[in-house]
């Protein structure tokens, strides 16, 4: 999979040989719902089409919001993974800043889909918003899609005992422990990488060893204390205790 991440070049790039199939969206955990964007994509695709999905980094409302960011359920490196693991052949990375969030839906569709991407189809979820303001739906999208010369497909939202598959729907489970809930609505146990640290080393003193780990994706879904299960370079799994949280002062 090839991967663009912006660059002083990606104004006057073109990033597809020929046509693509376009999915847009966060991709934050890449659960049910953003799987289902892309096998849309994927059989939409005709031969010699790239399959391609348009993402952002930072989450949008860590800009409107960077005193409450919303928590992570993957990091960039585990989205890029997944997104690869379902057959996509292009994942473009727009940094959400301030000069991005001011385009306009025209703006987007013209410099981002069609002179980038040469989309033939975009795929997008029923409730899709786009532009500065969210001023464009999939209304504005067909219609500008009929002016350009690209279609336009929306995939109904993925529901688990009637409630909607979505980031903030698996942010609230896994906040409140339903971790089969949260893992049902992601197709896949839930997952979090980090890397052990040096800390003060006061478990010597309390007899028992420990880790401290800092967490890649920040802020984290989860928080206090948790009966686990914990294992070294491979050796048999220990019932164990973690504390999710920052240590206090």
């Amino acid at each position: 999979m090839r991967v663009i991440r912006n660059r002083p070049e990606w104004e006057r790039a073109k990033y597809v040989p020929g046509r693509s199939v376009v999915t847009i969206g966060n991709f934050d955990g890449v659960h049910r719902g953003h799987q289902a964007l892309v096998e849309r994509c994927r059989s939409l695709a005709a031969p010699g089409d790239t399959v391609a999905v348009v993402t952002f980094e930072p989450l949008p409302l860590a800009l409107f919001r960077p005193d409450q960011p919303p928590a992570r359920l993957s990091t960039v490196y585990q989205k890029l993974d997944l997104v690869k693991r379902l057959g996509v052949d292009l994942t473009w990375m727009i940094r959400f800043d301030r000069r991005f969030a001011s385009m306009s839906a025209r703006d987007f569709v013209v410099t981002v889909l069609m002179d980038r991407l040469r989309a033939r189809s975009v795929v997008v979820g029923e409730d899709f918003r786009f532009g500065r303001g969210q001023e464009g739906d999939v209304e504005m999208l067909r219609s500008l899609g009929a002016e350009l010369g690209f279609d336009v497909s929306t995939v109904a939202s993925v529901c688990e005992e009637g409630h909607r598959v979505s980031s903030s729907g698996i942010r609230e489970q896994l906040a409140k422990g339903n971790f089969a809930v949260a893992e049902r609505w992601l197709g896949r146990p839930f997952r979090m990488e980090g890397h052990v640290v040096r800390g003060a080393a006061l478990g010597r003193k309390l007899g028992y060893p420990t880790a401290n780990l800092r967490v890649r994706a920040e802020p984290c879904p989860l928080g206090g204390v948790l009966a686990v299960f914990s294992r070294i370079d491979g050796g048999p799994w220990l019932p164990a205790v973690s504390n999710l949280g920052r240590r206090p002062a």
